[in-house]
């Protein structure tokens, strides 16, 4: 909801100033109530009936009454000790963009379809602005229930204090859940974990056998110290190469560009990439490398080059 803070603060926080200064007694024509909304706002659009036709979507905001061209009136009464509160206001790009959300599959991660049933009327008339991502990481995620339910499972875990186990790519494993992170790139969700010892990055999605242990796992160190800490921040170098013209390099930049990285162009079609990434994001970095095929070869440090190895011989 942050995107719609800053049209909050600017356009609404100066209706509710003006209609508090008229209920207060003052006196504004529609001249200087315009004025006045755009010394406020930094609007410079015409206000009044398009403002509240396009954009407030709430019967209870006080609306202006602009019919005598020398005095705006409100169209109720209120009080000097009453106050419009911002956040009763409901802006119809807000549930726009509420509608859409929710046409994200990733949005049963945070609702059961119970709570989303219970949306729907209030969201009718919505238009569809959904548009869906085409790309492999969206075509192969699958939200299921069990991984819905696991996520809640973690919110309250981190909530409380809570250690507990599960199984990933085919592991046992446990510890204290500390952090949920999204990734705009990949539109995934992670769980960071702290183990006893290091921390984890898990996929939710990809979680299973997931259950609170009771077992106490002593101080957990915060996590930007954890992140901080020299022997946690590594670099992998690899080249990329456009091969058939796919712009390799292009989607390299991209793909990466969330890591701190160092680009040193070799010719026209070849790039050497040198990526710093924390212990905890590598079996994420791995996937992210494996998803160029043969346009990409790691270089170093070994022991990734190892693990893509053995990778790619099972398959």
């Amino acid at each position: 909801m942050e995107l719609f803070h800053k049209y909050r603060n600017r356009s609404v926080q100066a209706f509710i100033k003006l209609a508090e200064r008229i209920s207060a007694g003052e006196e504004l024509s529609v001249n200087k109530f315009e004025a006045e909304y755009y010394r406020l706002s930094g609007d410079s659009k015409r206000i009044t009936s398009i403002f509240y036709q396009n954009v407030v979507d709430n019967t209870n905001l006080p609306i202006f009454d602009m019919r005598d061209k020398k005095r705006v009136r409100l169209c109720i009464e209120l009080s000097p000790e009453q106050k419009i509160h911002i956040s009763d206001i409901v802006l119809k790009p807000e549930k726009y963009w509420l509608s859409a959300a929710l046409k994200d599959k990733l949005s049963s991660l945070f609702l059961s379809d119970e709570e989303s049933a219970l949306l729907e009327p209030e969201l009718s008339g919505s238009p569809d602005y959904y548009r869906h991502i085409d790309d492999s990481w969206r075509s192969s995620e699958n939200i299921t229930e069990q991984a819905a339910e696991n996520f809640r499972l973690i919110l309250r875990a981190i909530n409380e204090g809570q250690a507990l186990s599960y199984t990933y790519n085919a592991q046992n494993c446990e510890g204290v859940p500390v952090r949920i992170e999204y990734d705009e790139r990949t539109c995934k969700i992670y769980m960071i974990l702290h183990n006893g010892s290091r921390f984890v990055k898990s996929d939710i999605t990809k979680l299973s056998e997931i259950r609170e242990t009771g077992n106490n796992f002593g101080d957990i160190p915060e996590i930007k110290e954890g992140m901080i800490n020299k022997k946690a921040y590594r670099p992998v170098v690899f080249t990329v190469t456009d091969n058939k013209s796919r712009k390799a390099v292009d989607r390299a930049l991209l793909a990466f560009s969330v890591y701190d990285h160092i680009v040193e162009p070799i010719d026209e079609k070849s790039a050497r990439f040198t990526i710093q990434y924390y212990t905890m994001d590598l079996d994420i970095l791995i996937k992210d490398i494996l998803s160029f095929g043969p346009d990409i070869i790691v270089e170093s440090p070994g022991y990734v080059v190892k693990r893509i190895t053995d990778i790619l011989k099972k398959l």
